[in-house]
């Protein structure tokens, strides 16, 4: 499993994609109390494209 995930995050770094995109998508909690208070979003709509492309990635032939 972590060997999935740490993959998922070079693949994020690599295609220009933000960090904060990649720990949502792979439903990290935000450590800090301070900034979980004030960022709520789950980022869907920008995950979407995200997760298309790495689902593209990760089988290319469907």
């Amino acid at each position: 499993m972590h060997g999935f995930r740490s993959s998922f995050h070079d693949w994020v770094s690599e295609h220009g994609y933000a960090r904060d995109l990649a720990k949502r998508a792979l439903a990290h909690t935000v450590a800090n109390k301070v900034e979980a208070v004030h960022h709520r979003t789950d980022l869907l709509e920008q995950r979407h494209p995200l997760m298309e492309a790495w689902a593209a990635h990760v089988h290319p032939h469907v």
